[in-house]
C-alpha cells in the first residue's frame, strides 16, 4: 500500500471530513461554524449557545408567527425553544458546512415533529460571522410552506 495513507484513511472515519477544519484561527467563520456543527451534532448545548454573539439576530421566512427578525441573542434563544417545544427539532445530519471570509452556511437535515406528524426537511442555515462569533443567520427552508403548516 501507500505509505502513510492508513492513519489519514482512519481518521476520515472518525471524523466527517467536512467536520475538519484545517486553519487554526480560532475567530475564523470556518473554525467557528465547525465548532458549531461538531457541537449541534454532538448534542453540546453549552457550546453551542457559546458561539452566538450577544447580538445575534435571527431570520425566519414564511409566514407563521415566528417570522421575521429575532434582535439579541437571548430573543432568538427564546424564538428557537418556541418553536421547538412546538413542533421538536432533531437534527438528522449536517450534509455540508460551507465557508466564506465572512462566514458560511450549514446544509442539514432535521426531522420537525407535531401531532403525530413527522417529517424530515432539507434546510439551509446561512451565517454572518464576527470576531469569532455567530452574529446572524438566515433559516432557509426547502419548503417553506410545509414549515409554515409545521408551526401554524
Amino acid at each position: 500500500g501507500v505509505r502513510g495513507v492508513g492513519p489519514h484513511q482512519q481518521r476520515r472515519r472518525d471524523v466527517p471530513a467536512h467536520l475538519v477544519w484545517r486553519d487554526g484561527a480560532e475567530d475564523h467563520p470556518g473554525t467557528v461554524l465547525r465548532r458549531y456543527a461538531t457541537a449541534w451534532t454532538d448534542g453540546d448545548l453549552d457550546t453551542l449557545v457559546g458561539c452566538y454573539g450577544d447580538d445575534f439576530t435571527l431570520h425566519y421566512g414564511g409566514t407563521s408567527r415566528f417570522a421575521g427578525t429575532h434582535s439579541g441573542r437571548d430573543a432568538a434563544l427564546a424564538t428557537m425553544a418556541e418553536v421547538s417545544v412546538l413542533a421538536p427539532r432533531e437534527l438528522v445530519a449536517i450534509v455540508d458546512v460551507l465557508v466564506s471570509d465572512s462566514g458560511g452556511a450549514l446544509v442539514v437535515q432535521e426531522r420537525l415533529t407535531r401531532d403525530g406528524r413527522s417529517e424530515v426537511l432539507d434546510r439551509v442555515l446561512r451565517y454572518r460571522v464576527e470576531a469569532g462569533e455567530l452574529v446572524e443567520c438566515w433559516l432557509l427552508e426547502s419548503d417553506q410552506a410545509l414549515v409554515d403548516e409545521l408551526w401554524a
